[in-house]
């Protein structure tokens, strides 16, 4: 539960976001950080980061620091693949998708 507008109380799932990334270094990490940063960290429970086959492989910062993981597919598969790769290793109630390249 997290406090509503009107002062009651909301009930929340846990959130798993799920980021697809292929070559987008700095963005991957840029991206982690602001989901992180503009989620309450009550409900996030963690962010998937998805390599989508990237050479050199994607690596971020501190992932503790913002719950995040990164989830390798050695060869590139594409969006569609990458998003599954990373639901099936999401463990929240909810998942979201975003775009690796969109900073919320």
């Amino acid at each position: 539960h997290v406090p509503g507008r009107d002062g009651g109380t909301i009930m929340t799932a846990d959130v798993s976001v799920v980021l697809p990334c292929a070559y987008e270094y700095e963005y991957a990490a840029r991206t982690v950080r602001s989901v992180s940063a503009a989620t309450p960290p009550e409900i996030l429970r963690e962010i998937v980061v998805v390599d989508d086959g990237s050479t050199p492989p994607l690596r971020i910062p501190e992932p503790a620091r913002w719950k995040a993981f990164v989830v390798r597919l050695e060869k590139t598969g594409g969006l569609i693949r990458a998003r599954i790769a990373g639901a099936a290793a999401a463990t929240g109630a909810v998942i979201v998708f975003f775009d690796c390249h969109v900073r919320p």
